[in-house]
This record gives C-alpha cells, structure tokens and sequence, in this order.
C-alpha cells in the first residue's frame, strides 16, 4: 500500500502497532515519521510519536510534536498535561537504575514553572481533569517541598514553601472532590 501510494493515516498506525507488537521500536518508529511526512495533521500518527519519543527519552523531540498536537488542538488538555510532564521529568530525574530521585537541575526553576504553566494551561481546557488538578497539585507540592528543603533555612525559603504547599492544597482538594477515594491524593 505505501509503495502504491494507497495507504492512509490509519496504515501507518497500523504498521507502528504491528513493530511494537515485534517489540521492533526502531521501525515502529519510522512508520509513524514516514506517516506523517505524508499526513502531517494527522493526530493519530503525532501522538503516537510522542509516545514513542518519550518512552525513549527523546524529550526533546517528542516536545516538537507535542507543540505541533497543540497547534492542531488548542483545546485538549491531555497535551498540556503531557507538557507538563516533560518539564517535570526534568525539573525533578531520577535514576534510570533505581527510580530514585537523583541531583535537581540548575534550571529547576525555570522547569517548574514551565511545567506550571502547562498544568495551568489544562486546568483551564478542562477544569474537572483528575491528571491536570493532580499534575499540578504536585508540582506545587515538589515545589515546596524544594524550597524547604534547599539550602539554607530562611524566612524567604519558608514563606515560599507554604505559598507552593497552600497551592498544591487547593488542586488537590478539587482531586478529592472528583475521585474521593483515590489514594494518592
């Protein structure tokens, strides 16, 4: 069908499903980039892309077509609460070897306010979103937690932390009112 020239958007999905299904990543991946230099608005191939750069890590890549899901659909929110969590996963790593959190970035800030931002964004597309209120319930949460934590007590650290604590309580309340019983809220 592709060397026809008769395939469509949902053959190329099909062919990616089809290499995962191999556990052939590499190929999976060229189908989705073959799909969509031909279908280039096509959501489907995009967010299976994103998927796949993250799963790899590509964080910067899967970011390129992420922008480029959101130009297609301002609206969903999903897409900004994946922003989100790129800058997140950088803002805070951790280790590949053990899950645990490992040295933050110079730049965390600047992360987590992106990774704010974001979560804001989907907030605001949906404001009954579990993942968007708890993304950023936790951001805040992180947030506090940091300035808490980091270096030197002060009277500014504090005050900073409580602010990020106070803001975190206020999503996380709206979590508890869209799914009482969820355990990691």
């Amino acid at each position: 069908m592709k060397d026809d020239k008769v395939a469509t958007a949902e053959t190329y999905n099909k062919i990616h499903f089809a290499y995962l299904g191999k556990k052939d990543t590499a190929n999976a991946e060229a189908a989705l980039k073959d799909g969509i230099a031909i279908f280039p608005n096509d959501k489907g191939l995009i967010l299976n892309f994103i998927n796949i750069c993250l799963q790899q890590r590509k964080e910067a890549a899967a970011m390129d077509y992420i922008e480029k899901a959101i130009e297609k659909d301002p609206k969903n929110c999903a897409l900004y609460v994946v922003r989100g969590n790129v800058f997140d996963n950088q803002a805070n790593p951790k280790s590949l070897k053990t899950g645990k959190d490992t040295t933050k970035p110079a730049n965390f800030n600047e992360l987590m306010l992106k990774a704010e931002r974001a979560y804001l964004k989907a907030v605001e597309c949906d404001p009954n979103s579990f993942d968007s209120n708890f993304n950023l319930g936790a951001v805040y949460n992180n947030w506090g937690n940091w300035y808490s934590q980091s270096g030197t007590p002060s009277s500014d650290n504090d005050k900073k932390a409580k602010e990020y604590w106070n803001n975190s309580i206020l999503f996380l309340e709206k979590c508890v009112q869209l799914r009482s019983d969820d355990k990691n809220v």
